[in-house]
């Protein structure tokens, strides 16, 4: 739990964030109601969140693993879970005409 928690105050904190306003507003009056009720109760930190390029696979992979279930759910009950997933291109280095 620690652990979890000390993540969240890391990476879920106003300096590793983007805010985004849309539409026809003061923009002024935004910036200061965001900065006076929100930003400004944050001390700035400098978190490191990049996220690393993975190297594909050189083939298919096939995992199985077993993990805990509750006590209160007993042995009986079992929950399969079941994952594809796919590396794609990253869409921060494509330019138009790519097609990614």
């Amino acid at each position: 739990m620690k652990n979890f928690l000390n993540f969240h105050r890391i990476y879920y904190h106003p300096s590793n964030s983007y805010i985004y306003l849309y539409g026809n507003m003061d923009m002024e009056e935004k910036l200061a109601f965001l900065d006076e009720h929100y930003l400004s109760h944050f001390d700035y930190l400098d978190v490191d969140s990049v996220i690393q390029e993975q190297k594909a696979f050189g083939a298919c992979r096939d995992v199985t693993l077993e993990y805990p279930v509750a006590e209160n759910e007993g042995k009986k009950r079992t929950i399969p879970i079941f994952l594809i997933t796919w590396l794609w291109k990253c869409c921060m280095d494509s330019h138009p005409g790519d097609g990614i």
